[in-house]
């Protein structure tokens, strides 16, 4: 906490305040003003899911897009924000900073996402981050998370979909994901059960191993545009 010494001169109490620079905030960028638009756009869609009973009708009546694109210079500092303030929808809780987020999007043995998702109400911004070390014949899944902000929409099938062509055409035979739990993202213990993979085994320190065999793997219905920009 900290205090702000004004003195006894009431007529210095303004400059000393504006002067101490604890009312001071990083510039807003395009991604801080999409959330902000976000937020605005959830009473249009609340009052549509309200109208509408099928859950399906509701999702394909917000004209949802996702764009998946690979990390970049300009995605990088929000990208590393989400890595390291996402807590909630995170599998593994692992963080980077933004040497660590340049070094894998320049390693060609990583894959590393930004996803971005629209709708007809406002533009979400970038609202998840897939890493995934390639290891030969067999990928490893080491960081997805996802914004609280667009849940239920069909995003972590999407994406799932979408990662498994991408391991078809690299003929992949199986990806592997881990859940790491904390005490707050026991939202998301279900998640690979949930997108179709197997228990692979536990560890000791109390997270749990999963396996996807590509060929057994059956694509998720989604009620959204995809664009897989890699």
């Amino acid at each position: 906490m900290s205090t702000i010494e004004v003195g006894e001169d009431p007529s210095f109490f303004i400059d000393r305040v504006a002067g101490s620079g604890l009312f001071d905030h990083l510039p807003l960028n395009s991604d801080d003003l999409a959330r902000a638009n976000s937020y605005g756009g959830r009473a249009a869609v609340a009052e549509i899911r309200a109208r509408v009973g099928n859950y399906e009708e509701y999702l394909k009546s917000l004209e949802m897009r996702m764009t998946i694109s690979p990390f970049d210079e300009v995605g990088r500092p929000r990208i590393v924000q989400l890595i390291n303030k996402s807590n909630q929808f995170n599998l593994t809780t692992r963080r980077y900073n933004e040497e660590d987020v340049r070094r894998m999007q320049e390693d060609p043995n990583f894959i590393g996402w930004q996803i971005r998702l629209d709708d007809k109400f406002a533009q979400h911004g970038t609202i998840g981050v897939v890493i995934v070390l390639k290891k030969g014949s067999e990928w490893e899944i080491d960081t997805w998370l996802q914004s609280c902000r667009v849940l239920e929409r069909g995003v972590e099938q999407g994406l799932m979909n979408s990662l498994i062509e991408q391991a078809v055409s690299a003929d992949v035979v199986s990806i592997r994901g881990r859940y790491i739990p904390t005490e707050r993202n026991a939202m998301v213990s279900d998640f690979y059960p949930r997108l179709g993979f197997d228990l692979a085994g536990t560890n000791g320190n109390g997270s749990v191993d999963f396996v996807c065999t590509i060929s057994q793997y059956e694509p998720h219905p989604v009620s959204m545009n995809i664009s897989l920009c890699v």
